[in-house]
């Protein structure tokens, strides 16, 4: 089926997803990133909106570079509820902003704010040369950036 689509959008992970064969996608509620951005279709990247985690020890959610690192040293979302940390699914505005940008963006009607590539820059700088997501092509939801830029410091 998704070969006869001209667009196909996949929300979640764990299962086959689309973008492991370059179709544009929308992933949401991502907690492992690990593979899921490397995507060698730049001329119509995948739209990405993770999950944020929040320490409860220290009452505040992991800056984005922190979230990386721990991407890399837990694998299950139980072990990271285990821990000391809990996991926020993205909202229902999260999913929908997402999805009208990536419509948008396919059909070449995507307005860009001043700050879109600024944001989407500064969270690509979190990757080191040697993190097999350095230099992915995905973009995360503008939205969801600039709802959460606090966590790009």
């Amino acid at each position: 089926m998704p070969a006869t689509c001209p667009k196909v959008k996949y929300t979640g992970i764990g299962k086959p997803s689309a973008a492991a064969f370059d179709w544009p996608t929308v992933l949401s509620d991502l907690f492992l990133l690990r593979n899921t951005m490397c995507s060698s279709n730049k001329a119509s990247p995948s739209m990405l909106v993770p999950k944020l985690v929040f320490d409860r020890q220290e009452q505040r959610f992991l800056s984005f570079a922190e979230w990386i690192c721990f991407n890399h040293l837990v694998s299950f979302a139980q072990d990271c509820e285990d821990a000391r940390f809990e996991l926020f699914h993205n909202t229902t505005q999260d999913i929908v902003e997402a999805t009208a940008e990536f419509d948008d963006r396919l059909a070449g009607r995507y307005t860009f704010q001043a700050d879109d590539a600024e944001l989407q820059e500064r969270f690509r700088r979190i990757y080191a040369p040697y993190q097999v997501e350095f230099g992915f092509t995905g973009l995360i939801s503008a939205g969801f950036l600039r709802r959460h830029a606090d966590l790009l410091s």
